[in-house]
């Protein structure tokens, strides 16, 4: 190339110009790294340009474009030394020549094409391909902007060619406003269609969850309970109409009050459910006695839900009552009709075991070993029956809760010991073990009727479902709380056939039994359990168990080391022979 300065300025003005225009007009979606080699190529004549793109996570480049490189032997040869396939592998850059491409300075590269290739290649084969394709010099220049590097061009003069430093510094500069403007396009292109995807989807949740919302609000306006949400102080903020319905008040009436507003103050459990729910921040549920606006009282479930924050503050909660006052009528009546019937029961299952023992003890003559069998079949069944009108009996009246706890002082392991007594024939039938262990302690003011009732139950249960030849473990201990507070453990423990997962919740309430055990096992009545919590219930103690199918099951029973509280009532609770 001859031209005189003049003709090279206005031909780099020319291109620059023209590139500028084209970098404004350049589509998205366009390849500029393309649309920068071209220009590069033609503002700098016949001379080769490599552009790179920067990947910034490999800290690396990758070839993106080849401009100059003719189609014969310099082609060739050029694509061999670059590597085997430029557009697929990245070229690792470092830190001091990423430091240099950021720094907008064109720099010379020494030693050639061996510099560029930063001694990866052989010497030779470099010199080889710079006398093939006339290179004289090589050079790198960065395209960035402030601070941000987004790739480089390598250019490489051929023999003649002249350097023209402030046109390719402009180029750089221009390339380099444009690369940044082109990616903020890009990404903000993509976000917008990620926005785009996001509000649809947003409003496609909205929408679903404003039909949840009214389908929700219908079914609270509609429902047949009193459902009112408070706030954290318990005062209502929302009733729905069975609120006026089931209490007679009208919402502008109790709006701002607790629903302690027409609960019955006579009642001990007035206010405790939310004395739970404030302390231990979970759902409770209580029978409470309520009094209406007309003065009638009426017996409901409540329930209490709390909703919390992040740090488990109490921010609102759901309070749900069901009148179950008709419910409890019937079950009073079951309850009174079962007592008297297993009452009346009594006196004539009682004269049968009167006389079958009679018969049996040879009081009205002597009877062949036959009659024998007979009659003591008589006497185990009918010993059966008067064990299941003695639970009958306890059941209602623990539900009608007239029963009554006398407690007195008491040797609670002589209890135990002569439950084991009486069990010990059916132990040794069935080859059982059972290890005991008691510690030393006092008289305990306990009713020795319900203590009795509560061993009879678990121990007779361990007997009754373990295997033969397993294993039984009881212990009576002392049990100190972090009060520190002190109270009597009873553990009994056995390797039996052990509860289903799935049926455990079940374990406590009237006529279960296990499925497992139903297969094994006919005699039982599933009331031993219900009667052994109702007791510990009412008498301060607490019941639990843990228990795995074909492993065994383990009861865990704690009463108060000071005793058993006084409770008056009409009626005791019946304990049976074993």
């Amino acid at each position: 190339m001859d031209q005189e300065p003049e003709e090279l300025l206005y031909h780099d003005m020319t291109v620059l110009s023209e590139a500028a225009i084209g970098f404004v007009e350049l589509d998205y979606k366009s390849d500029i790294y393309k649309y920068i080699g071209e220009n590069l190529h033609k503002l700098l004549g016949d001379s080769i340009v490599i552009i790179n793109e920067f990947i910034q996570s490999e800290q690396a480049t990758i070839t993106k474009h080849i401009f100059g490189v003719s189609e014969t032997v310099d082609r060739v040869l050029f694509r061999t030394l670059i590597r085997p396939n430029p557009f697929k592998s990245s070229f690792p850059i470092s830190v001091s020549a990423q430091r240099n491409l950021i720094s907008k300075r064109l720099i010379k590269v020494q030693d050639g094409l061996f510099g560029i290739g930063q001694g990866r290649f052989p010497r030779v084969l470099t010199k080889v391909a710079e006398l093939s394709a006339s290179i004289t010099g090589a050079y790198t220049l960065g395209f960035s902007w402030k601070g941000q590097l987004f790739g480089n061009a390598v250019v490489l003069l051929r023999h003649g060619n002249k350097l023209r430093e402030k046109s390719i510094e402009a180029f750089l500069h221009q390339a380099a406003v444009a690369l940044q403007r082109h990616r903020t396009e890009l990404e903000l292109r993509k976000a917008h269609a990620e926005l785009e995807i996001k509000v649809e989807e947003r409003t496609a949740d909205l929408k679903e969850a404003m039909r949840d919302l009214e389908k929700f609000k219908l079914a609270v306006e509609n429902a047949s309970d009193l459902i009112v949400i408070t706030d954290a102080g318990s005062n209502i903020i929302y009733a729905n109409d069975a609120t006026s319905t089931m209490t007679g008040y009208l919402n502008k009436e109790i709006i701002g009050k607790t629903p302690l507003f027409w609960g019955d103050k006579s009642d001990p459990e007035h206010g405790k459910i939310w004395d739970t729910v404030r302390r231990t921040r979970k759902y409770a549920i209580k029978e409470v006695r309520n009094i209406r606006k007309n003065s009638q009282g009426y017996i409901a479930e409540t329930q209490v839900a709390p909703v919390l924050d992040a740090e488990m503050n109490i921010i609102f909660c759901v309070y749900i009552e069901r009148d179950i006052t008709k419910a409890k009528e019937i079950d009073q009546a079951k309850s009174e009709f079962v007592s008297l019937a297993s009452h009346q029961l009594r006196a004539p299952l009682t004269s049968v075991n009167w006389y079958t023992e009679a018969i049996l003890n040879g009081d009205t003559g002597k009877i062949n070993d036959e009659q024998k069998k007979y009659i003591s079949e008589i006497s185990e069944a009918n010993h059966r029956m008067i064990k299941l009108v003695s639970s009958l009996l306890n059941v209602s009246r623990i539900d009608m809760g007239t029963f009554m706890i006398e407690p007195e002082p008491c040797d609670l392991i002589e209890i135990v010991k002569s439950v084991v007594l009486e069990l010990r024939p059916k132990i040794t039938e069935k080859k059982l073990e059972v290890e005991e262990n008691y510690i030393k302690i006092n008289k305990v003011m306990i009713d020795p009727n319900l203590t009795r009732i509560i061993f009879q139950n678990l121990i007779s249960n361990a007997v009754k479902y373990t295997q033969e030849g397993g294993k039984i473990y009881i212990a009576v201990e002392i049990k100190k709380d972090s009060q520190p507070r002190k109270s009597l453990l009873i553990t009994v423990k056995d390797n039996g056939f052990g509860i289903p997962k799935n049926q455990q919740d079940k374990v406590f309430t009237k006529l279960f039994r296990a499925d497992n055990i139903k297969e094994k096992v006919s005699e039982g009545t599933g009331l031993g359990l219900y009667i052994v919590k109702s007791i510990l219930d009412h008498s301060g103690g607490e019941i639990k168990f843990y228990s795995k199918q074909h492993k065994g099951t383990a009861f865990f029973v704690t009463l108060p080391f000071s005793g058993m509280p006084k409770k008056s009532g009409s009626r005791e609770l019946s304990a049976t022979k074993l």
